[in-house]
């Protein structure tokens, strides 16, 4: 198992990301048998952990200051400190950024390892308004008689013809959350001529003077533009965007062009100055904060004090550089998880391609009409479709299920193989599994169904004095969909994001990668902003920033079977055109067919994910070993444990000696290390079983829940990333691309 098979070379650069704090803080915060509050206290009173906890959330803070002050009840108090502990061990252990508790830097691979940060005070942050809000204030705005007569609008971009009629997809919010529905209208003449001319944008006195031409009594012209401003087949320049310059930019170039919003654009342009105020210090008075919410109030745009600012943090690294040589391992890793891989059958565009023969053979249709999902087959075969209730959307009948159903399970070869290694570490009494090259050597290497370019999440650990890496899968489409939301706060990262895109571009001399732009729900839209990072973009449902010839909207796609593909063409390109989304939006969850199907041709006919994971076999077991390939942890140690495991330790909560005991025992019978993480999805909560305090917050956090999952934390004495005074967890996103394709880099 040879790393020269593996045709994947790396990027010069990495990013790293690490915990606002070092380790030592949770090691010194959790020393002891106990938390006391007065430490508590100390820490809370750090302005650093003031800002941060704002930033995360301002109710938190507003009681952590009473509990500084004393006025906090006691019926509040308890709570109160595991909601801190839970925080505090997430700004020191965590490494997902996450305002201020987390953040990312550029780093190089060079011949020697030296990564040092400095204090957490130096690094830098990006502060911007969440776009929940700047979503609203551009709705009020473009509502505004002054500001709307001034406005380009254009049509919508989701509109497209079926028969006779047209049909959109119009947004509406229930309770705050943004929900989709197709909507149908008659085509008519003046419709069209109204659509024609906005196609490049037009302002709305001009489309009245248009239809009035055409005879249309004024009142009515004005009243059927109104008309259709508010039914979103129209929408104005100020429709949210996601690519680009950051939002507020936009609606203020906007505002300064429409020229007569003034008030609006000097209110935004004082808060953009009071932003960069206090994005010049980390450890700022939650007081500028709320004289900041205090000015943005004149705008009138109602908000929510939680859902206003948005914060990334850069790291400072003194030092920031890994050796190449650990390339050589993660690309050995890289070859493995190639073996254990399989293809995925039956997925989304395969059942999609079956029905698209069935219905239109392989004749070239119009992706509007194909993805109708009453005239054409729409997507998702085999999930239900039709608009979302707001009625009921929010309901949820469980289902009764059978004791008896049979449960579907793979079995393979690879699980046979690890079934045995199972059962000698069982045998043996051990902890964990060594895999080698030597158990996998009949199974094939493929490099031709992976994507261009692809990256992995790495942690860089120390384990009894050996370095070793922990990861457990690559990711496509691009290299780059973990690293666009950082590129407005960090000019390293969006170079190296960009020569990701241009590395892509250049793979595909005579085809179009085009970056597919839409925002499927307004917060959402914080993760999504990212700079414009392709020559084309496919909006949908947002605005795109490029000019009307660099956009591919819905009528310019078709599709067609070629070579037993779905292949989408550009009409007015007259080329093949490749969607990418460049940033994490987990697009599985979106229930609109064009988006889903958009983001799924990014990676038809490939493997998008290399990984391991023990299958079947962990429905079988209550313990799960580490898997180890060489220097790599695939797999941590892992506990699946029930409400019944604990029962006991539940009931003597608050005794806090007999809790000691029991928790002693319980320790010993699970064979459970002092560090543990219990692991919710993406919620990770470090837990150090010898402090009763933090036992007690684990126990509040899963006493309703009927089972749950622990893992064994890897940073608990060494560490790669040092400090001056202790060290810090890590997780580096290496990034690779297939050398094949490309002739020089």
């Amino acid at each position: 198992m040879s790393i020269n098979e593996n045709p994947y070379d790396h990027m010069p650069n990495f990013v790293l990301r690490t915990p606002l704090f070092e380790f030592g803080f949770y090691t010194r915060l959790t020393n002891n048998e106990v938390v006391a509050n007065e430490d508590l206290i100390k820490i809370c009173q750090d302005p650093i952990v003031k800002e941060a906890m704002f930033l995360a959330s301002p109710t938190v803070y507003f009681a952590m200051e009473k509990m500084i002050d004393g006025t906090l009840d006691d019926k509040r108090l308890k709570k109160l400190q595991y909601t801190l502990l839970k925080y505090l061990t997430r700004m020191s252990t965590r490494c997902t950024p996450f305002g201020l508790f987390a953040g990312c830097a550029l780093g190089e691979f060079a011949p020697e390892t030296d990564v040092e940060m400095i204090d957490s005070s130096q690094n830098k942050r990006h502060t911007r308004l969440d776009m929940n809000f700047l979503v609203a204030l551009s709705q009020d705005l473009a509502k505004k008689e002054k500001i709307q007569e001034n406005l380009l609008f254009y049509p919508n971009s989701s509109l497209y013809k079926s028969g006779d009629k047209l049909r959109y997809v119009e947004y509406y919010y229930v309770k705050g959350t943004r929900q989709h529905r197709i909507v149908e209208v008659d085509d008519s003449y003046y419709l069209q001529k109204v659509l024609l001319q906005a196609n490049q944008g037009t302002y709305l006195p001009d489309l009245i003077s248009e239809l009035t031409v055409l005879d249309v009594p004024y009142d009515d012209a004005k009243s059927y533009i109104s008309e259709l401003v508010e039914n979103q087949l129209l929408v104005s320049e100020l429709e949210p965007s996601v690519s680009g310059p950051e939002f507020m930019e936009q609606i203020m170039e906007t505002l300064r062009k429409v020229g007569n919003a003034q008030f609006e654009a000097k209110i935004l342009g004082k808060t953009k100055d009071l932003l960069e105020k206090i994005d010049e210090n980390i450890g700022n008075s939650p007081g500028v904060y709320l004289d900041l919410g205090k000015h943005i109030e004149k705008l009138s745009t109602p908000f929510e004090l939680k859902y206003l600012f948005q914060t990334d943090m850069k790291l400072e690294p003194q030092t920031n550089q890994i050796s190449k040589l650990v390339i050589n391992d993660v690309k050995k890793g890289m070859v493995l998880l190639n073996k254990l891989t399989m293809s995925p059958s039956n997925n989304n565009l395969s059942i999609f391609k079956q029905a698209y023969i069935e219905r239109y053979d392989r004749r070239e249709m119009p992706l509007s009409t194909v993805l109708d999902t009453e005239t054409g087959i729409g997507y998702l075969q085999e999930a239900s479709s039709g608009d979302i209730n707001p009625l009921v959307d929010d309901l949820i009948l469980p289902l009764k299920e059978s004791k008896y159903k049979p449960r579907e399970i793979e079995w393979n070869r690879i699980h046979d193989i690890l079934q045995m290694k199972l059962l000698s570490c069982d045998r043996n009494g051990q902890s964990k599994i060594i895999l080698e090259e030597k158990d996998f050597e009949e199974f094939p290497t493929r490099w031709d169904d992976l994507p261009e370019t692809l990256s992995t999440m790495a942690a860089f650990v120390i384990d009894k004095g050996v370095q070793k890496i922990n990861f457990s899968r690559f990711r496509g489409s691009t290299a780059a969909i973990l690293m666009g939301r950082f590129c407005h706060s960090d000019t390293g990262i969006h170079e190296h994001v960009q020569n990701i895109v241009q590395l892509e571009e250049r793979m595909n001399p005579d085809k179009v990668l085009a970056e597919i732009v839409h925002l499927p729900e307004a917060r959402v839209g914080n993760v999504l902003m990212r700079p414009k990072l392709r020559e084309y973009e496919i909006p949908y449902l947002a605005k795109s920033i490029l000019g009307i010839e660099k956009q591919l909207p819905l009528d310019d796609l078709y599709i067609s079977i070629k070579n037993d593909n779905i292949f989408l063409r550009s009409k007015k390109l007259d080329k093949q055109v490749l969607p990418r989304l460049t940033n994490a939006h987990n697009f599985s969850l979106s229930t609109l067919p064009i988006y889903q199907f958009l983001c799924d041709m990014q990676t038809q006919s490939l493997r998008d994910d290399l990984y391991f994971n023990y299958g079947p076999l962990e429905y079988q077991r209550d313990f799960l070993p580490r898997v180890e390939f060489g220097n790599i942890i695939f797999h941590l140690a892992k506990w699946k444990l029930r409400r019944q495991d604990i029962e006991e330790l539940l009931r003597q909560k608050d005794n806090t000696e007999v809790l000691k005991e029991l928790v002693h025992a319980f320790r010993k019978k699970k064979r459970l290390p002092e560090l543990v993480v219990l692991e919710d999805n993406d919620f990770k909560l470090l837990v150090n079983l010898n402090n009763i305090t933090l036992v007690q917050m684990f126990l509040d956090t899963v006493k309703k829940r009927d089972e749950f999952v622990l893992s064994e934390f890897l940073f608990e004495r060494e560490g790669l990333v040092r400090s001056p005074d202790s060290y810090f967890t890590n997780q580096v996103i290496i990034s690779f691309f297939d050398k094949r394709k490309v002739k020089e880099f």
